[in-house]
């Protein structure tokens, strides 16, 4: 699973996650205020690796559980480096194996 904010028809699953829903209706609702240019949802290094070349070197990266599950890490938002997104994904599914991350 490989979502994308600049796919319409990706939109309606990235609204299903929590956090990564504010960011979709902020672009619906003020879209020249919104300073995100994309967002993706992902739930694996390899799909990671995929978008890696759209993202520069730091970057913003969350994890996020779909609305109404409940979250087993704490709420973090973290700059993380390229190099470091495989860590980051392990910790979130050691958390929880069902969530999912977002980067912008």
């Amino acid at each position: 699973m490989l979502y994308r904010m600049d796919k319409k028809e990706d939109v309606m699953y990235i609204a299903q996650y929590g956090k990564a829903y504010g960011t979709v209706l902020l672009q619906k609702l003020l879209p020249k205020i919104n300073k995100t240019k994309n967002l993706f949802v992902l739930d694996s290094y390899e799909e990671f690796k995929k978008i890696e070349n759209e993202l520069p070197e730091v970057f913003t990266c969350r994890a996020d559980a779909k609305t109404g599950e409940k979250a087993t890490l704490r709420v973090e938002g973290n700059f993380v480096k390229k190099e470091n997104v495989e860590e980051y994904i392990r910790r979130v599914k050691q958390s929880n194996p069902n969530r999912s991350g977002f980067v912008h």
